[in-house]
């Protein structure tokens, strides 16, 4: 990570003749201090890249996501709204909006948020993943089901794959749980 924020000083250091996208390069510089855990860093690299380009999605959206990791889903909604009007039909910061509203305890939202971040983009199991945590957060199981049982059949990653069959089998022993709880006693 640090020869690739030496390079990435390199760049900047050279004659700006608009050849290269100042706001990307910040973005990148961010990312790298995100992905090591220096936050505040990120956040000064991703707001300077914010002055070259205010309506770049993808650096509101990691904004966002900094604040997310800092827990502090207030901060970060703001970004997500406005990544989101950035980028109307990308599904990532949905995704991300999904998220913060689900660590805020507003389930109905964050699921709504998670089913149009999947219908823009269905190829990602981590966004089922995530509209399966909700369902089961609001006792919705057999919707939970339906979703990370996509999970199950899209993950490559075998590690990720096992996490999912063990949530699945979770959620099934809960909505089993949850039909009994309905039915009432039985008579014997």
């Amino acid at each position: 990570y640090e020869q690739a924020l030496r390079e990435f000083e390199t760049v900047l250091a050279l004659h700006d003749d608009g050849s290269i996208s100042l706001a990307d390069i910040y973005r990148e510089i961010g990312v790298v201090y995100l992905n090591t855990g220096r936050y505040d860093d990120a956040i000064m690299a991703f707001q300077e890249g914010l002055r070259y380009d205010q309506q770049n999605g993808a650096l509101l959206n990691n904004v966002a996501m900094v604040f997310l990791e800092k827990k502090d889903y207030d901060r970060a909604l703001p970004y997500a709204e406005k990544a989101h009007k950035a980028d109307p039909l990308k599904a990532i910061p949905l995704n991300t909006l999904g998220v913060i509203y689900f660590y805020k305890g507003d389930y109905d939202k964050a699921a709504q948020y998670f089913q149009k971040a999947i219908e823009i983009a269905p190829d990602s199991s981590y966004r089922y993943w995530n509209a399966a945590a909700v369902f089961a957060k609001v006792r919705k199981y057999d919707i939970a089901l339906q979703y990370i049982k996509k999970v199950v059949a899209m993950e490559s990653n075998e590690n990720k794959r096992r996490a999912a069959v063990i949530f699945m089998k979770q959620l099934e022993s809960k909505a089993e749980g949850l039909t009994r709880e309905r039915k009432g006693p039985t008579a014997e």
